[in-house]
This record gives C-alpha cells, sequence and structure tokens, in this order.
C-alpha cells in the first residue's frame, strides 16, 4: 500500500468512518480483487459501488491495523482470556 492509501485506511490523514477512509479502502479493495476494470476495459459503476458498500461494511464492523501489527495485542488478550489478569511484576 505504498500508494498513500494506507494513511486513509487507518485513519490517520482521514477521519474515522469518513467517505474518503471508505474510498481508500475501496480503491485497495478493487485492486486487490482484479475490479479496476471490466472485460471492456472500462470503469462499471456497479463495481464502483460494490466496493464502496463492501469498504463501508468493513470499517464498520472491523478495526484496521497493518499486517502482524496487533498480534502482540491479540497474544495478550488470548493470555488473559484463559489464564486471568495477573500484573508483570
Amino acid at each position: 500500500m505504498s500508494n498513500g492509501h494506507a494513511n486513509c485506511i487507518f485513519a490517520v490523514c482521514c477521519p474515522p468512518y469518513s467517505d474518503g477512509q471508505a474510498s481508500a479502502l475501496a480503491e485497495e479493495l478493487k485492486t486487490g480483487l482484479g475490479w479496476n476494470r471490466n472485460q471492456q476495459g472500462t470503469k462499471d459503476q456497479d463495481t464502483e459501488d460494490l466496493a464502496l458498500s463492501v469498504a463501508a461494511w468493513i470499517l464498520k464492523n472491523y478495526d484496521l491495523a497493518p499486517p502482524g501489527s496487533l498480534q502482540q495485542f491479540k497474544d495478550a488478550i488470548r493470555d488473559y482470556a484463559r489464564e486471568g489478569y495477573s500484573p508483570k511484576t
């Protein structure tokens, strides 16, 4: 994501749940899924709308972070759930 979308997707420059954040995620979805062009090589409004709807749903239901950056946090939650809270001394 060296195209500048990451800052918007992770709500660094675009406000959370903003149109800009959803648009940036929609662009990444289209690129990642090969949805940028239809068989005629032109943009398809239905595909644009679908990508934006999917992006908005993802942002409404999930927090996003760069891959792997939350693993230590998730491990701590797992340990807490299994063993209960025990402050480190």
